[in-house]
């Protein structure tokens, strides 16, 4: 046997995936590793969350496609946990931030970040068209449009994420705990307002997509977080004063527990956003800088 031929035998066979001392000569010193278990654990969190939530049964020869929601407390208790699509804005702005540099093509820049990011939605709405083509064929109606509905439907935070990245050249000019603060502040009492009308004003329901700016409130956190203007025992006393204050607006006030939206709520949560939304992304967010 050859020297050479005797080394490749001893050489390990390279697996399907990366070894960890791989991953971590590939990875740039500034590279922030919080950011990514965060960016992993709530899309995690989401898919799974979806997955033990939704039922589909067939009675009487009728397709249902339910939630268990709708029938549990505990379960929407539990989306105060597992409702962490907040987290997903804050790591994403916190690792956007970085690469936008004042004076810089704002379009260029946006377009880069919007191509990464809808690369692997093009395969999924391809994956997708081929495969309601040809269950059109195969299933009875009522249950291909449910089907045909629920495939596209989760893709609605792609556009909300876009508008969020688009504000990051605004976002970065906070540079100071003043600055975050009354961002904060100012985004939470415009949701206050705009609830207090859609709430109390006949005819004004539509007014609430306006709270479509909730998404900004994770976006400065995660400046915040990027450029350590909130300490971590500040962050934690921000977390437990907010989830005080989310807890009276759910027992006192006019909002529902679940803050995944379902067919019984009166006054949904998430479309369109609520003040309690709002006040579920700040929890969750300080939590996330206080960790």
């Amino acid at each position: 046997m050859t020297v050479a031929a005797d080394t490749a035998a001893k050489k390990p066979a390279k697996g399907l995936f990366p070894s960890p001392a791989e991953v971590e000569a590939q990875t740039p010193a500034g590279r922030d590793r919080a950011i990514d278990v965060i960016r992993i654990v709530s899309l995690v969190g989401v898919v799974f969350g979806h997955t033990i939530m939704a039922t589909s049964t067939i009675r009487d020869d009728v397709f249902i496609w339910s939630n268990l929601l709708t029938a549990s407390t505990v379960f929407q208790a539990l989306t105060w946990v597992f409702q962490i699509m907040p987290l997903f804005f804050f790591a994403g702005v916190a690792a956007s931030v970085q690469s936008w540099q004042p004076g810089s093509s704002w379009g260029g820049w946006l377009l880069r970040r919007c191509t990464r990011l809808y690369r692997p939605v093009f395969y999924y709405l391809a994956f997708w068209t081929v495969a309601l083509a040809v269950l059109r064929f195969v299933l009875p109606e009522h249950v291909y449009e449910p089907i045909a509905g629920i495939s596209i439907q989760l893709l609605w935070f792609l556009g909300a994420y876009v508008l969020v990245l688009a504000a990051v050249p605004l976002l970065s000019r906070i540079t100071t705990t003043g600055q975050m603060a009354g961002a904060i502040i100012g985004t939470y009492a415009f949701i206050a307002a705009v609830d207090f009308v859609r709430i109390t004003v006949d005819g004004y329901a539509t007014l609430g997509y306006l709270n479509t700016v909730v998404w900004l409130i994770p976006g400065v956190f995660g400046v915040a977080y990027r450029r350590n203007l909130l300490s971590s025992a500040a962050a934690l006393k921000i977390g437990v004063g907010m989830l005080g204050v989310n807890m009276a607006w759910t027992y006192f006030g006019p909002y529902e527990l679940s803050l995944v939206g379902i067919e019984t709520q009166h006054l949904k949560n998430m479309t369109p956003p609520s003040l309690l939304l709002a006040g579920h992304a700040i929890m969750m967010c300080a939590f996330a800088i206080a960790a």
